[in-house]
């Protein structure tokens, strides 16, 4: 009886501040890895949707050299109105043509960068991409 007494007694003298340190210390390792899993997955769908809101535009622009393939301005123009929450700028755009006569081509190009959340964390630097359509001219 006099053993069951003194284990009682044990946490008393001082274990549960060590006990309460440790699930601190356990909190902090854990959570770093469970913040960097759930910020991870914030920035791949983000980056897909960055990716299509951009493929998005550039086919729109494709749509504008389907109806006026000679006309380079309104094509960026038309990249640019699209993507315009993207940060898309006029010269992320290019537009590559055969010809401005029927059944020739037009591709329309445009390039971003995507800077992860979590890039500052890990060490990723902003990821640059290209996106391209292309029409033929009707």
């Amino acid at each position: 009886m006099v053993r069951l007494q003194s284990l009682r007694r044990l946490p008393d003298c001082g274990w549960s501040r060590a006990l309460r340190g440790q699930g601190l210390v356990e909190f902090g390792i854990a959570g770093m890895v469970f913040f960097i899993i759930i910020f991870g997955t914030l920035d791949v769908g983000r980056a897909v949707f960055q990716y299509s809101e951009i493929q998005n535009a550039v086919r729109e622009g494709g749509r504008v050299a389907k109806v006026n393939p000679c006309n380079d301005s309104a094509i960026t123009t038309a990249v640019t109105d699209h993507g315009e929450g993207q940060n898309l700028a006029a010269a992320d755009v290019w537009v590559t043509k055969t010809g401005c006569t029927p059944f020739d081509t037009v591709t329309v190009h445009a390039t971003y960068r995507f800077t992860p959340i979590v890039g500052a964390l890990l060490g990723i630097s902003p990821i640059t991409s290209e996106v391209n359509t292309t029409v033929k001219i009707e």
